[in-house]
């Protein structure tokens, strides 16, 4: 079973599909990373040399609870509410699995979004005048190509940049994800997993009107996979939904993912002479 994943790209992508292009903080509650990215294999890299497909559709419905107040490009808004339909297309190349010890890749996406962001209230507008309003917007976009690099690990920890356009700095998260799975039979599994955040340090700038607001939630849920082949290909097909709790700061909702994974072609290692 081959199995490509690509929680940081995803994660960066969506909040830009959320919030406005070229935001660099994770803002209105959102996250760089996607949680729950990190479910069963999201550790494990390619084992041979190849060219990897994966694609991800994700589905994630969240809003605020009791009045909590958001900043969202220079405004502070509550009442926040938000549905995302997001598709994200991968292609890994994996040119060596023993370089400088790890597993090198090389890898982009493709994420194309609809997200449909509704708030009950702008509290306060970028130049401080308050005022009570009602507004609703969702676009279908196409986000730009996404390139990276890794070398066979994963850190826990994500430090964010600056947006500048709102002068918002985001602080630094911790997330810790786990995941059990039993194999039920050659073609199938059913598992459990579960995340939690928790922002280490608060947010800052010039933007940060709401103060620190550091962020916390917890998500599980469950998951279902079928392996199978398509010709002579080994693919996967996965099935997970996640719900959350215990949020602050931060949307709380459920989520929903479909993915599927295929190699397009592999160096398998040659075998032992006799």
């Amino acid at each position: 079973m081959f199995r490509v994943r690509s929680a940081a790209w995803l994660g960066s992508v969506l909040i830009c599909l959320l919030l406005a292009d070229g935001a660099r903080a994770s803002e209105a509650g959102a996250s760089l990373y996607l949680l729950g990215s990190g479910g069963p294999e999201a550790a494990v890299t390619p084992p041979v040399v190849g060219v990897f497909a994966d694609d991800t559709v994700y589905v994630y419905d969240g809003s605020a609870k009791g009045g909590a107040q958001f900043p969202i490009g220079g405004n502070v808004v509550a009442g926040l509410r938000a549905t995302i339909v997001a598709d994200f297309a991968t292609v890994v190349w994996v040119p060596s699995t023993d370089f400088a010890g790890g597993t090198l890749m090389f890898g982009g996406a493709l994420p194309i979004g609809d997200p449909l962001v509704d708030v009950s209230a702008v509290v306060t507008g970028p130049r401080g005048r308050s005022f009570g309003l009602s507004r609703s917007d969702h676009a279908l976009k196409i986000g730009d190509p996404i390139l990276t690099a890794e070398l066979g690990w994963r850190q826990g920890l994500t430090f964010n940049g600056v947006n500048r356009d709102t002068q918002y700095r985001t602080g630094t998260e911790f997330h810790l994800e786990g995941s059990v799975e039993k194999i039920l039979s050659p073609g199938w599994s059913l598992g459990a997993q579960a995340y939690w955040f928790d922002q280490l340090t608060g947010d800052s700038g010039a933007g940060a009107s709401l103060g620190p607001f550091k962020g916390q939630v917890v998500g599980v849920g469950g998951t279902v996979a079928h392996s199978f082949k398509i010709g002579p290909l080994p693919a996967t097909l996965r099935v997970r939904v996640m719900t959350e709790f215990d949020a602050k700061n931060r949307l709380q909702g459920t989520s929903g993912w479909l993915d599927f994974s295929i190699p397009l072609w592999v160096r398998l290692p040659k075998a032992p002479r006799a």
